[in-house]
């Protein structure tokens, strides 16, 4: 079976973590991945090359990105209106 991981809500931007905001956009919810900028085999890596993407893709990419990082966790950063609309 395969785990899952479980998402923490944040009210900010997370220096050790991946962090996925929620945005709605055209009445759709759209996540965007944020990390902090750090270097993996003497290569830097950078989270501005992710595009934003529909809510559900952006956690499965994160969950993917996950094991790649130096980070524990996956917070999810979305504003209360934004999670009342949804």
């Amino acid at each position: 079976m395969e785990n899952l991981a479980s998402f923490r809500r944040v009210d900010t931007f997370s220096d050790d973590a991946i962090t996925v905001r929620v945005q709605r956009v055209e009445g759709r919810l759209i996540g965007v991945i944020d990390f902090p900028s750090f270097q993996r085999d003497g290569k830097l890596i950078e989270a501005s090359a992710i595009k934003p993407r529909p809510i559900v893709d952006a956690l499965a990419a994160a969950e993917r990105i996950l094991p790649h990082t130096p980070f524990p966790e996956i917070v999810i950063l979305a504003r209360p209106d934004v999670c009342e609309a949804a």
